[in-house]
């Protein structure tokens, strides 16, 4: 049996995945007095779905950590955790890893607390990360093919926005925003919308859980004739 913890500022989520299809879902909600390992050491005393962590076989842990980008043809194992410091505030608990997405042609390295990290190691037999873009990158690449328009995707998480486009199955554009209002927002999509060459017939898709999307998007239709929300 798999299981999938994902964790994030507020929750870590359990979620079982068994051959027989059957699933179950948890979360614990997060104590924010105390780290993150000490949160999932808790977690793994009242968490009915990790009374026994030796029966998962495999464990992916999906951590919602800040992720860089390095295309595939130009990584080495030996950059990337330099390329990452230069790029990111790190803090001394924390290391870096990579995820290779070879449909994509890029690998991810992002930050993992090594405190965390030695607790699942110490409860489970196999355990392995990936950043929360990873999943998002895969899902929104099967979307953007059909067609002749181009797609250009805008993913919503609270205050932090995430632009991404795709071009002949390779990842085009990908880029992240802090956003203070909507206005922020539109502000950023129509930059690089403008700076990718968007034609008036390509297709802006919104997704995620923006603030106002339907003012989001009437504003948007302003500048661009095809503005989809896709509902998570």
């Amino acid at each position: 049996m798999k299981l999938i913890i994902t964790i994030d500022n507020t929750a870590i989520v359990l979620q079982t995945d068994s051959a027989d299809g059957a699933a179950e879902r948890e979360v614990y909600n997060l104590n924010s007095g105390i780290s993150i390992a000490a949160n999932l050491r808790q977690a793994l005393s009242v968490c009915a779905l990790l009374r026994n962590p030796r029966l998962y076989d495999r464990v992916t842990v999906v951590v919602d950590t800040p992720t860089m980008l390095i295309p595939e043809d130009e990584y080495t194992s030996g950059s990337a955790t330099l390329l990452y410091r230069n790029a990111f505030s790190m803090l001394p608990a924390d290391e870096v890893q990579t995820s290779p997405l070879d449909t994509l042609g890029v690998v991810l390295a992002f930050a993992v607390n090594k405190d965390l990290h030695f607790v699942l190691n110490e409860n489970f037999r196999y355990v392995c990360f990936e950043p929360r873009l990873a999943s998002t990158l895969t899902a929104l690449s099967q979307r953007a093919y059909g067609g002749f328009q181009e797609k250009l995707f805008c993913v919503f998480n609270g205050k932090d926005m995430e632009i991404i486009a795709f071009r002949k199955h390779r990842l085009r554009f990908c880029n992240s925003f802090h956003i203070d209002d909507t206005q922020d927002a539109v502000f950023y999509i129509m930059s690089v919308w403008q700076q990718l060459a968007m034609r008036p017939t390509d297709i802006l898709v919104i997704t995620g859980n923006a603030e106002e999307p339907e003012t989001l998007k009437i504003k948007l239709g302003q500048f661009v004739k095809n503005v989809e929300v896709l509902r998570c």
